[in-house]
């Protein structure tokens, strides 16, 4: 069966719906993905909630697959809780890892609910802060490309010992770098 949640708040209005499909379970079961990836859309409808989603990677069907939508009113600690415990309660099976973006709030509420969870960055949203934060360096244009590529080589190391490596040419990049 399917599951949905609501939360109200004091005054009867919806505070948080989530939406677990027979389909999405059954697939979700049939995969039992060892990553799953959480994301926050906006401006998505008029009434001004926010479209939180649970996605992972499907080794059955090749494609990406939603295991849970939510509709927010707010992105609080106590919102990002309730998803997911309401997430937890809806799947027996409870991956690795998870991919998020760099929202705190989100990272804190993970911690809590998932203490056991490895927590991934998204490689999309930590480039693009990367990127943002070496051009506010000021530096030559030379040398801002040379930081981002140690950065690109770091994010690709093949094993512990690539990463070592990669690790101090983007120390040495870096050294005495100042961002704004």
């Amino acid at each position: 069966h399917g599951v949905v949640n609501m939360k109200m708040d004091a005054n009867e209005r919806l505070q948080i719906l989530t939406v677990v499909t027979q389909s999405m379970k059954q697939e979700y079961t049939r995969c039992l993905p060892g990553v799953v990836q959480m994301d926050c859309t906006y401006g998505t409808n008029s009434s001004a909630y926010k479209l939180f989603c649970i996605l992972y990677p499907s080794n059955v069907t090749g494609h990406g697959e939603v295991a849970m939508f939510a509709w927010m009113m707010d992105e609080t600690a106590a919102s990002f809780d309730y998803v997911l415990q309401c997430f937890k309660v809806a799947y027996a099976h409870h991956p690795a890892a998870i991919m998020v973006d760099k929202d705190f709030t989100q990272l804190r509420a993970l911690r809590k609910v998932f203490p056991t969870f490895k927590i991934l960055l998204c490689y999309f949203h930590v480039a693009a802060w990367m990127k943002r934060l070496i051009k506010s360096a000021s530096e030559n244009p030379d040398k801002k490309g040379e930081i981002m590529k140690a950065f690109q080589e770091l994010v690709v190391a093949k094993d512990k010992e690539d990463f070592a490596k990669k690790e101090a040419v983007w120390k040495e990049a870096i050294k005495g770098v100042e961002v704004k």
